[in-house]
């Protein structure tokens, strides 16, 4: 047994070796291709991803171009890009399986793509709509920050593959020496061995074997140098191969970089010129625009926006400057308006009129519109990043609109305008504006229609001016002319004015004004107008009259006609009612003269007078002298009347008692009341120190209301009560007078102060009254400064409320 175990060593232990060295070299040779063929998955993914950031930018490029120039052929590199977008997103799959990190950056890329390609395809589907400065900005700026993040998850990619490569490689490095240490101990084993197996065998022929030893020990040392020869020669080969791979990808990355920069370039000056073609746009529009960088609070000006605010150009502006330039009722309502558009919670919009003044001193009327684009703040919050707009001058919409509204002020003002001569004021005060013209004049026609009657004069200081104040029909002046062929008459130059007028030469060379106009007061219908006058405006400046000027012009003279028409109208309208109340008056102081003889003839009779009537003819006298009374309480109140619509009515104030007012009145009602059954209460609050309750009115006109609301109250009363109570609240004296009758309706309670008309009219029931009563009450109480109101409702009575000063006014 002792003797066969150094020969099985022998035997079985080389074998065993060689395995065990075999084994770990076919380890390393595993590894190293592993190793070759992930260098050379991360050489494609490098490449790929390269591809797909190059269909970025073409995508991008072809965005732009397209947006500046809509031509077509700036799609060309978008078609291609589209394609291979989806074929390198999903090689970038492949390439990555098994890594969820690079998983997740490519699907954020493919994204991205996905973004840039579908707003690729928005553009084109509204292809048809002209896009605004602040929507391209917007898209540029969406656009860049697409990609900006492209590039970022790109470079984490290329940059993961990068590090892995390295990893992989000094992984490699480190096995070879792993390798290389197990061939070493590998090798010394078998050295071990072979010394034990010689001093085993040596034992048993020491002499015999020396030499043979010897020799196996050199050769197995020179068999173990050549293997680590054969081994540091192909490590030198792979790293020759990975070298050449290596030059290889710099070689074909150089080449992308090259291609890039050239697309990069063309993209540069495509977009030069666009921008050139904007500003042209832009400059031919009158439109500027600004931006305002709200971090570093820079603002700048393009060349219109300086023109457009009329300052100079060059000079260096920021937004003090801005607010300073501002009309100051505009700069708060400005500053608000900006403040909102850069407040992260807003909307960013920015759309506002304003004045700006410029280096000339004029104030022109601007609109400025912008956008705000916000950033990130590192909390998670937003914060403006950006400001851009445009301004253009409105001053001309602004001086339509204030045109408009001078018309609508001229227009409101003639409507109150009563007589020609107030007419003829507000013609030349407010009409001359509302023309934008310097002077003029407006002249009348006569009652005989022969001559012009001058009304009214502005701008004319020139004494000589005094022989015009009325002119013929038939002179030979623009105004008489306008008036005599109801035509306008349209002079734009100082020589216009002297060809057609030779006896105004001199007026044109001495007169400051170059052109003049003439415009005849028209009214009535087409075929039969009228001419009322004329009237005449002056310009300091020669020019012809613009078609929407001529028909401002033609406005002012037509809503001057017919005010003077309407004057006219209401001048016959009031000589009428003066009339009407002439005749009234008259005829109620014709009628009360045998009124009083029937009364006075009637009192002598029941007096026994000259000689006594038989009782029975007594009632018919007494009821003849109540109707004579009767009518005359109503030729009263018809000469009331006509005097205060002639306006003959005059306050007598003196210091009235109201206690004993109210007993007067109550002598004469409470009569009237029981007589019909119904309850009858006054009342009267005392409000003075001594008990008293003084007011300083008109007795008389006071007790004729009071009358006429109670005589009222009883008529229209048929069971209940009838009260009269006076009291003094804020300084005023307070009669009420109400009653449980029939009431009056809401549509009636409108018309119930009008004269001759009574709430009844329409019913059956009627009672006696010339309707003149509740009218004559409430003017009565105006003429003292007073008033009278009234509350009702059909069926719950009627409630009259008589306020007058307690004092006189």
């Amino acid at each position: 047994m002792k003797a066969r175990l150094p020969r099985l060593l022998v035997t079985i232990g080389p074998a065993v070796l060689v395995l065990a060295l075999g084994a770990i070299t076919m380890d390393g040779i595993r590894a190293f291709h592993d190793n070759r063929d992930a260098t050379r998955r991360t050489r494609e993914l490098l490449l790929t991803a390269r591809g797909t950031l190059l269909d970025l930018v073409n995508a991008e490029t072809a965005e732009r171009g397209y947006l500046l120039t809509r031509n077509p052929d700036f799609l060309r590199p978008y078609d291609s890009a589209r394609q291979s977008l989806a074929r390198d997103t999903v090689e970038l799959k492949v390439l990555v399986r098994g890594d969820d990190q690079q998983q997740r950056r490519i699907a954020r890329i493919n994204d991205i793509a996905r973004r840039r390609v579908g707003r690729l395809e928005e553009i084109l589907s509204d292809s048809g709509r002209p896009i605004t400065t602040a929507e391209f900005a917007v898209r540029m700026i969406v656009g860049k920050e697409l990609m900006d993040s492209a590039r970022v998850q790109v470079g984490e990619l290329m940059q993961a593959e990068r590090v892995r490569l390295a990893t992989d490689v000094a992984a490699e490095e480190a096995r070879l020496r792993l390798d290389m240490l197990f061939a070493g101990v590998g090798t010394l084993l078998a050295a071990l061995l072979a010394l034990l197996t010689n001093t085993v065998l040596t034992r048993e022929a020491r002499r015999q074997s020396r030499l043979a030893a010897q020799l196996a020990i050199q050769r197995d040392e020179l068999q173990a140098q050549r293997l680590e020869l054969e081994l540091a020669n192909a490590r030198l080969a792979d790293q020759t191969r990975s070298l050449a791979n290596t030059n290889e990808g710099l070689q074909s990355t150089t080449s992308e970089f090259q291609v890039a920069n050239v697309a990069l370039r063309n993209a540069v000056e495509a977009v030069g010129a666009s921008e050139a073609r904007l500003r042209l746009a832009t400059t031919a529009a009158g439109v500027g625009t600004w931006d305002h960088d709200p971090v570093a609070d820079k603002l700048l000006w393009d060349e219109q926006c300086y023109l457009t605010l009329g300052i100079a150009l060059g000079t260096p502006v920021t937004m003090a400057f801005f607010f300073d330039i501002l009309h100051p009722d505009d700069r708060e309502r400005t500053r608000a308006a900006m403040e909102e558009s850069l407040d992260p919670l807003g909307g960013g919009h920015f759309d506002v009129e304003y004045r700006a003044i410029g280096d000339d001193g004029i104030a022109r009327w601007v609109r400025a519109t912008g956008i705000t684009t916000f950033g990130h703040t590192p909390s998670g919050g937003r914060r403006p990043t950006r400001f851009i707009g445009t301004v253009q001058d409105i001053s001309r919409a602004k001086s339509e609109v204030e045109r408009t509204e001078r018309m609508q002020a001229f227009t409101a003002r003639l409507s109150a305008a009563r007589t020609p001569q107030e007419i003829a004021e507000v013609m030349m005060r407010d009409g001359a504006q509302a023309a934008s013209a310097q002077g003029g004049l407006v002249a009348l026609m006569a009652r005989d229609g022969t001559r012009l009657d001058v009304a009214a004069t502005q701008g004319f200081e020139d004494p000589s001016l005094e022989r015009w104040t009325s002119m013929s029909l038939d002179a030979p002046l623009p105004t008489s002319e306008a008036a005599r062929e109801k035509t306008p008459v349209w002079l734009t130059t100082p020589e216009a004015l002297r060809t057609g007028y030779p006896n105004l030469a001199d007026r044109a060379d001495a007169s400051d004004y170059r052109r003049w106009c003439a415009l005849p007061l028209l009214v009535g219908p087409q075929d039969a107008r009228r001419c009322l006058g004329a009237v005449g405006f002056v310009w300091a400046l020669p020019g012809e009259f613009a078609d929407d000027e001529r028909v401002q012009l033609l406005r002012i003279a037509a809503r001057c006609a017919q005010a003077l028409e309407r004057a006219q109208l209401f001048r016959e309208a009031q000589a009428a009612s003066a009339a009407k109340s002439d005749f009234l008056a008259t005829m109620s102081h014709e009628l009360r003269t045998p009124l009083n003889a029937i009364i006075g003839y009637a009192d002598l009779l029941l007096l026994g007078l000259p000689k006594p009537i038989p009782v029975e003819s007594q009632e018919q006298v007494r009821r003849a002298r109540a109707a004579a009374n009767h009518l005359l309480a109503l030729i009263n109140e018809v000469l009331t009347f006509s005097r205060l619509e002639a306006g003959r009515e005059h306050v007598s104030v003196a210091t009235v008692d109201c206690h004993a007012l109210v007993q007067e009145v109550e002598h004469v009602i409470e009569p009237l009341a029981t007589a019909k059954g119904l309850r009858f209460e006054a009342s009267c609050a005392s409000w003075g120190d001594d008990g008293r309750s003084l007011a300083i009115t008109d007795p008389g006109k006071l007790r004729q209301i009071l009358i006429n609301l109670l005589g009222n109250a009883v008529k229209f009363t048929d069971h209940g009560r009838i009260a009269l109570e006076l009291s003094r609240g804020d300084d005023a004296l307070v009669c009420i007078v109400s009653d449980t009758g029939i009431g009056i309706t809401e549509e009636d309670l409108r018309r119930v102060f009008e004269p001759f008309w009574q709430a009844d009219q329409r019913n059956a029931y009627r009672p006696a009254g010339t309707g003149l009563g509740l009218a004559v009450s409430r003017r009565l109480a105006r003429v003292m400064g007073g008033d009278v109101t009234v509350v009702s409702a059909r069926g719950e009575g009627t409630t009259f409320t008589v306020r007058l000063p307690l004092g006189p006014t």
